[in-house]
């Protein structure tokens, strides 16, 4: 069991606040840790919230549809080049042959000229998206926090007086 004097000087000791620089510092509790003369200074930081919700769920929902047009693009693009590729390597000596490789060069370049717009759907997407996502998250106060000029924003206190800002 623990005695009773050794709980009390477990427990902190509460702040102590001087208002005035003529006011004497109060003397310390029995269980206070001495410290270097200041207590530490206090602040007050204001809530934040999103810029624009609606902006920044735009942004996000313009963003992953470039995203999905950005993996179509590379899909239609390497199986396009693949198709082209494969048909010019073709060696063909009758008209079947070449018909066939005929279509396959069609195919090809048909899905190069999809990639090719779907490229160009992705940077139509992503162009605007990300700004707007990441201006749209852009952290403000909230505008439930606003307060008035005269109230202050900051408060800083040491043993011999108290700091005000105000922020206009």
């Amino acid at each position: 069991m623990d005695p009773p004097a050794s709980r009390q000087a477990l427990a902190p000791p509460g702040p102590t606040f001087v208002i005035g620089a003529d006011s004497a510092p109060a003397p310390p509790s029995s269980g206070a840790i001495p410290d270097s003369g200041s207590l530490p200074a206090q602040s007050f930081v204001p809530a934040t919230e999103p810029h624009d919700r609606i902006m920044a769920t735009i942004g996000l929902v313009l963003t992953a549809m470039g995203a999905a047009t950005l993996v179509t693009t590379v899909i239609l693009l390497v199986k396009g080049a693949a198709e082209h590729r494969a048909s010019l390597n073709a060696f063909c000596d009758n008209d079947v042959c070449s018909a066939a490789a005929d279509a396959q060069n069609s195919a090809g370049e048909a899905l190069l000229t999809a990639g090719t717009v779907t490229g160009l759907a992705t940077i139509a997407l992503l162009g605007p998206g990300i700004p707007l996502f990441f201006l749209g998250r852009h952290q403000l106060p909230a505008r439930s926090q606003t307060t008035a000029w005269w109230v202050p924003q900051r408060v800083s206190t040491d043993l011999h007086q108290v700091t005000l800002t105000y922020a206009y």
